[in-house]
Formats: structure tokens, sequence, C-alpha cells
């Protein structure tokens, strides 16, 4: 169910439905803050996420090692540095967002879980010239809904 206000899993409160598709399903785990995104990858990637029903965060990227996400499947297949292959539909745990709305302005590639822990979030949105990425690094944060090939 679509909603006006979403409260954040972690205790915060996001109003004016900024994603679109925010939802508050009644699931304490995962209600809260949660949105569909996309994941472009290689087929075999794609098999292996398939087959595990998990994502792991990459090593390195704009913001860091973590599980980067779009908003649409062709957002995502443009963006991917992995090939496109698959695309990964998921449902996005973010929590306390930190928002970089100018990435090109210096480095955060040192971004990680535990750095963004002691400041009290969960998660990046880089606004990117590109589309925002949708970035978090803990494999918990995401329920993979299905994996579909070309």
């Amino acid at each position: 169910m679509a909603t006006d206000t979403c409260v954040k899993f972690a205790g915060y409160i996001v109003t004016g439905n900024i994603f679109g598709n925010c939802e508050c399903d009644g699931d304490d785990t995962w209600s809260n803050n949660t949105i569909t995104l996309y994941h472009a990858t290689s087929s075999t990637a794609g098999d292996s996420i398939e087959r595990s029903g998990r994502m792991h965060p990459g090593t390195r990227g704009i913001f860091g090692g973590g599980i980067y996400f779009a908003r649409s499947e062709s957002e995502a297949r443009y963006k991917s540095n992995h090939g496109s292959g698959a695309i990964v539909k998921a449902r996005v745990r973010m929590g306390h967002i930190k928002r970089i709305n100018d990435p090109y302005s210096g480095y955060h590639n040192n971004i990680s879980y535990r750095g963004l822990k002691n400041k009290g979030y969960d998660s990046v949105i880089g606004h990117m010239r590109s589309g925002n990425e949708y970035v978090v690094y803990n494999p918990d944060q995401v329920k993979v809904v299905g994996v579909y090939r070309r």
C-alpha cells in the first residue's frame, strides 16, 4: 500500500512519499523506507544471485564498496560496469539516508558500512548526472525479488 508518510526502519520519518513507491506494509523488519530498485550485472553473477538469493557489496565505486542500484531496469543497464546480461529486482531497505548532492566535488569512494553506521546512516543516495545511485553496504538490507535475463 503506497502512502504519503513512511517511517524509516531506524525510527526516522520521511514525509511526502519522496521515493514515489515507498511502502509501509506492516512488517516491522522490512516495511520502513523499503523501495524496489534494480541492479544490472553479468549473467554469471545473476546466476549466483538467483541461486543464493543474496547480493554482496563490491570492492569499489564512486561511493565506496557497496551494492549499487538504480530506479529502473533501463537506468541500471545504462550505469552498469559489469555487463547487463541479468537484471536483479530487489526490495532495498534504505533506512537513514546520507544524501550526496555533488559527488563530483570530492572523493566519496572511502564510504563504508561501519563509517556510515558510526554517523547514524544506513545507505547513500548520490545525485548523479546519469540519475541517482542508491547504495547499501549491508547485504541484509537487500531482498532479491527476482533475476531477469534479456
